[in-house]
């Protein structure tokens, strides 16, 4: 079975992830080196992650890029991982949303 992701998912997952663990979105901000600003538009979905971005914020959040896209696999952290998720949600959004690396 196809795994699904709902790119629309990713603002609310990466907020829910951020407070779980406790840190304001400055402190994430600065440790993969955007502004809050950036961070607080990627919550309010205003605007996406670059890979690179996603990749970064996963690995800070101690997450899957595929967990803040609403999917279940815990184990896509690497960008290797990430590219096999995006093989499984070939029909999927999350395709665009990384179109960066295709």
């Amino acid at each position: 079975m196809k795994q699904k992701f709902k790119i629309e998912k990713f603002g609310g997952k990466l907020k829910k992830a951020r407070e779980t663990i406790g840190i304001s979105q400055k402190e994430l901000a600065a440790r993969i080196k955007v502004t809050p600003t950036t961070i607080s538009a990627y919550e309010k979905r205003k605007k996406f992650p670059t890979l690179e971005n996603a990749a970064a914020i996963a690995n800070e959040l101690n997450v899957s890029i595929d967990e803040l896209c609403g999917g279940t696999t815990p184990d896509c952290k690497t960008y290797s991982d990430v590219i096999q998720c995006l093989i499984l949600a070939a029909d999927s959004p999350i395709r665009n949303f990384f179109v960066e690396i295709i």
